[in-house]
């Protein structure tokens, strides 16, 4: 079997197994109880995109750090 042939048959696995999971995330996603009210939802997000900012902030300051050491003058 070439190799190209034995990566379609994996992809296509792959895919299969991917598709699977998803049916089953979905199914579960049905059976259980929503319990999560609007309020607790908007309260994560509000969460999340604090914790996002704060990463892009550091994230900036790190990359502001690292190119003023590379246009220091080096002795």
């Amino acid at each position: 079997m070439n190799v190209k042939k034995q990566a379609r048959e994996r992809l296509t696995q792959d895919r299969k197994q991917e598709e699977h999971l998803h049916e089953n995330m979905v199914s579960r996603a049905q059976s259980e109880p929503h319990e999560i009210e609007e309020e607790t939802l908007a309260e994560q997000a509000r969460e999340i995109l604090a914790e996002k900012r704060l990463h892009e902030k550091q994230l900036e300051q790190s990359m502001l750090e690292r190119a003023a050491e590379e246009v220091r003058p080096k002795d």
